[in-house]
This record gives C-alpha cells, sequence and structure tokens, in this order.
C-alpha cells in the first residue's frame, strides 16, 4: 500500500513536473517571438526610402510639446499639425529635447514634412524628415535611430532568451 502511495505521489508530481516545464517552453517561445518582432520592426523602418514616402509642404497651425501613449506607457513628442491633413504629426526623441524645434518653428511656418500617413487617432510619429527655411530640423538619420534601437533591443533581448532556455532544459534533463 505505501509503494502504491509513493508511486502515486511520484506520477503527481512528474504530471506537474511536466505541466510546469511545458508552461515555461511556451512562455519562452513566446517571449523570444516578440522581441526577434521588434527586432524585424526595427530593420522594416531602417529599409524606409525618403522618396518612397509622402512628402508635404504646408503651413503649421500648432506646435508643441506632449506626452504620446501608447499602450500603457507615454512618452514626450513634439506634436504640431498642418493645415491641409487632419491627422497630428510629431516626432519623438530619445532625448526629450525639442527646443530647435521649438525656437524656430511657429503657428503660421510653412515646413516640409516627410512622412508615411497611418490611420491611428494618436499622433503620427513616423515623420522621417522635418525641413524648415533652409534647413533640416529633424534628419532622417534621426528616425534611423529609432530603429536601430529596435534591432539591439530585440536581438539582445531574444538571443538571450534562447540562452536561457537552454541553460533551463539542460538543468530539466539533469533533474529527470
Amino acid at each position: 500500500m505505501g509503494a502504491l502511495i509513493l508511486s502515486g505521489r511520484y506520477l503527481a508530481y512528474s504530471m506537474s513536473h511536466k505541466l510546469k516545464y511545458t508552461l515555461y517552453s511556451l512562455l519562452i517561445l513566446a517571449t523570444s517571438a516578440i522581441y526577434f518582432t521588434l527586432a524585424y520592426i526595427g530593420f522594416a523602418d531602417m529599409n524606409i526610402n525618403i522618396d518612397d514616402v509622402t512628402k508635404l509642404s504646408d503651413t503649421v497651425i500648432e506646435i508643441g510639446v506632449t506626452n504620446r501613449k501608447s499602450g500603457k506607457y507615454s512618452s514626450k513628442v513634439c506634436y504640431f499639425r498642418l493645415s491641409s491633413i487632419d491627422q497630428t504629426l510629431g516626432v519623438y526623441r530619445a532625448t526629450k529635447n525639442y527646443t530647435d524645434i521649438l525656437n524656430s518653428v511657429r503657428s503660421g511656418s510653412a515646413v516640409t514634412v516627410y512622412y508615411q500617413p497611418n490611420t491611428s487617432e494618436n499622433i503620427n510619429i513616423d515623420v522621417l524628415q522635418l525641413d524648415y527655411r533652409d534647413g533640416t530640423l529633424y534628419e532622417y538619420e534621426e528616425y534611423e535611430k529609432k530603429g536601430i534601437a529596435l534591432i539591439i533591443i530585440g536581438l539582445i533581448a531574444g538571443i538571450g532568451t534562447v540562452i536561457g532556455a537552454a541553460f533551463y532544459y539542460k538543468k530539466f534533463a539533469l533533474l529527470r
């Protein structure tokens, strides 16, 4: 009878251990997929030709700095509204320093914007370049840096997750 109880406990332990192993495997797979998707999005953002996006020369009717919500996070962006489109455009800088734009561009100023239109109600930060008078206030290279950051974060985290999974599976194999 004692052996039956002991084998029943082992079976319950073994079953819960296998379930835990399966759940961890699915979690690791999903996490890796998310990280590698981030890297892919960054790569796709870097492969945009500025000649293939919408170029609009227009008058600024409003400009300022506000928080742009994305999911549960928000980030400070410089936004502007143009007279001929309903969408609010904006630029994002990791430094959150927009003084050069705000000191140059005012309501009524004429600007040229290179951007990718989207249907979101949120501020469209897919602005690749912002030109004012004879200069460029926000360059395409700044936009590309966001893509590079996504690639680096996605690849490092994705590879780290895969390495962590390898160690986990090696440890699990030793426990069998």
